[in-house]
């Protein structure tokens, strides 16, 4: 934990409206379901301004409106930053081991905090 690298670019023709950045975390997930408030546990797989990719033990049905929330520390960070907003699952896939799942979120507005965790580029 604690390291930020940059993916490499895509190898397909669509661009990426955000760069993405390998940033793994505990987030923690709040949603509804019905009449309950569930929480749960992740693990970020990669960050943009516009999205997180995550890796939890619950699934997530594709649609659901989440907030989220995680804090970043370490490396060239002065002190931890806290990086939480808003988004909706888009895409929801079996995760590398049981019992786990790939969950894509895309934030309803840019997470403006993650500016502060992230690497200049030129």
């Amino acid at each position: 934990m604690g390291k930020i690298t940059e993916l490499p670019p895509p190898t397909y023709l669509k661009q990426r409206k955000y760069r993405r950045f390998n940033l793994s975390y505990p987030v923690s997930l709040k949603f509804r379901r019905g009449h309950f408030a569930i929480e749960v546990e992740a693990t970020s797989k990669n960050v943009s301004v516009g999205g997180l990719l995550l890796q939890a033990a619950a699934e997530i049905p594709p649609q659901t409106r989440i907030s989220f929330a995680m804090t970043v520390q370490g490396g060239m960070l002065l002190r931890p930053v806290r990086i939480s907003g808003h988004g909706k699952v888009v895409r929801v896939e079996p995760g590398a081991q049981d019992q786990e799942f790939a969950i894509a979120v895309q934030c309803l507005s840019p997470v403006t905090q993650i500016r502060q965790c992230l690497p200049a580029t030129g």
